[in-house]
């Protein structure tokens, strides 16, 4: 299961300016980086703009070594220092405010020649792009459980055939896809929405959404969705697989917590950006789509274990530190629950309303602590295309 974000090109790329407003060109920053917000190459974020004639003369900290421009008409001047930096990647290692890493690594959905050239860590050998490095294990190959072979069969420690859908004679559960062999025959574990591996005549008849050749595939996210078979909690998106007592497999179960909203999580299925907890629906290899997962912190409405797993925990020491908690869901065990919408303004890390015209990332509010009006202006993309707010402004850096 690999996730392909096919965004065309996305420069995270902020700096601090003196007058708190976004620079009207590609100006370098204090702190040796460029600030593009607003400036000519803002639009070209995720789309082929023709930016021939903008001028990046004595633009430093850029490198767009290892980005797919296919498309774009980009002058740049000779000796530029072309390096992508990843707003939410600060926030992350909890540098301070200003202290901006540069990150010369290539986001998901570009062209790349090895792992090492991937801020993900992994190059789709197939089609050469950087990707989400969570793959299933091909037949022969050792397993822990179902969930960890590309045919759902796991038997003795190794990944077997394929596993045989609901309505065929089985001898034992590990048969199965959906892991439960009733009187002989495959069956769902509860009724509801058609697992992996199962006969589907549409999208809308699995639980991830995704049906290809007539039975239910995997979403292409890093876990299963709600209502999908799980054998450990690991599985799911939401952390929680319920399992009935004596049965081999589960279903992955929603996650309900008081203080936050219904946001879709990261790697469920998604048919737009707007519901995702990251505001980012992306399509994927196995031809589903999903939500595209953040790094680092954990947005609002995510999955979090403790506090310090939210973006906005306490003793951050970043902007809007403590001013979310995890709140955990009643009865899961180990702890589960979700980062709380905050108790006042959006975070370091958080997700925000970037200003992207068509784009994904523009219905988040736009309220990132310590920032000047216009807020927008402290939104940026993180690598992976989500819009995170980070640092912050002031008159003076």
């Amino acid at each position: 299961m690999r996730l392909l974000v096919t965004f065309a090109l996305a420069l995270s790329v902020a700096g601090c300016a003196t007058d708190n407003t976004a620079a009207s060109d590609a100006s370098p920053s204090p702190d040796g980086g460029a600030d593009l917000a607003g400036g000519p190459l803002a639009d070209a974020v995720g789309t082929p703009e023709d930016l021939a004639g903008a001028d990046l003369t004595g633009v430093a900290g850029l490198d767009l070594a290892g980005l797919d421009l296919a498309g774009l008409d980009l002058a740049a001047p000779a000796g530029a220092d072309l390096a992508v930096a990843d707003m939410a990647a600060a926030s992350d290692l909890g540098r301070a405010e200003g202290d901006m890493a540069m990150i010369s690594c290539a986001p998901l959905g570009v062209m790349c020649a090895n792992d090492s050239g991937c801020c993900s860590g992994f190059c789709d050998p197939g089609v050469h792009l950087c990707a989400v490095n969570k793959q299933c294990a091909p037949a022969g190959v050792a397993c822990a459980a179902p969930t960890d072979c590309c045919n759902l069969s796991c038997a003795g420690g190794v990944c077997g055939g394929a596993c045989r859908p609901n309505g065929q004679v089985c001898a034992g559960s590990a048969e199965c896809c959906s892991g439960n062999c009733a009187g002989g025959v495959c069956a769902a574990v509860v009724a509801g929405c058609v697992t992996l591996g199962n006969k589907c005549a549409q999208g809308l008849d699995c639980c991830s959404q995704n049906c290809q050749g007539g039975l239910c595939a995997s979403a292409g996210g890093a876990c299963n969705a709600k209502g999908d078979v799980c054998f450990r909690n690991g599985d799911c998106c939401s952390q929680v697989c319920t399992i009935p007592q004596g049965k081999l497999a589960g279903t992955c179960a929603a996650l309900v917590a008081p203080g936050a909203g219904a946001c879709i999580l990261d790697g469920e299925p998604c048919a737009g950006c707007q519901n995702c907890c990251s505001r980012v629906c992306a399509p994927t290899l196995t031809g589903g789509h999903v939500c595209v997962p953040a790094s680092g912190c954990r947005l609002v409405g995510d999955v979090c274990h403790k506090d310090s797993d939210c973006c906005g925990a306490a003793n951050s020491d970043l902007p809007g530190a403590g001013n979310v908690t995890c709140n955990l869901a009643p009865g899961v065990n180990p702890p589960t629950g979700v980062c709380a919408n905050p108790q006042s303004c959006d975070p370091d890390g958080d997700v925000c309303g970037a200003r992207l015209g068509n784009m994904c990332g523009g219905n988040a509010r736009e309220d990132c602590c310590d920032c000047l009006p216009p807020k927008a202006d402290c939104c940026k993309l993180d690598l992976s295309g989500v819009p995170r707010c980070y640092g912050g402004s002031r008159k003076a850096c």
